[in-house]
């Protein structure tokens, strides 16, 4: 279960911010790469989910060193940490 969520969760997002970054440096345009993690990166909660918290918080910080090493390019890496949101998914949460 843990290499399944971190293959999608946290590899995934690395190979989408890599090759936007490819694409960016190659044809020298300047912007933001914009990852999604979870507010769930900075705190856990009472549902046992260490995977996906683990994985969050993987996100938040890959982010802020993938910006370090592409702000030459003049390319940021920005994090949206949103927080619980109600889905059919969820529902049985609330």
């Amino acid at each position: 279960m843990w290499r399944r969520i971190v293959d999608v969760n946290l590899f995934g997002v690395f190979l989408c911010s890599r090759e936007v970054a490819r694409y960016m440096i190659q044809k020298k345009i300047r912007g933001s790469i914009i990852n999604i993690s979870s507010v769930y990166g900075e705190l856990a909660d009472l549902i046992p989910n260490s995977p996906y918290y683990a994985n969050k918080a993987a996100i938040i910080n890959m982010s802020k060193g993938l910006a370090n090493g592409w702000g030459r390019y003049g390319i940021r890496v920005n994090v949206i940490c949103p927080a619980f949101i109600r889905t059919p998914a969820t529902k049985i949460f609330l």
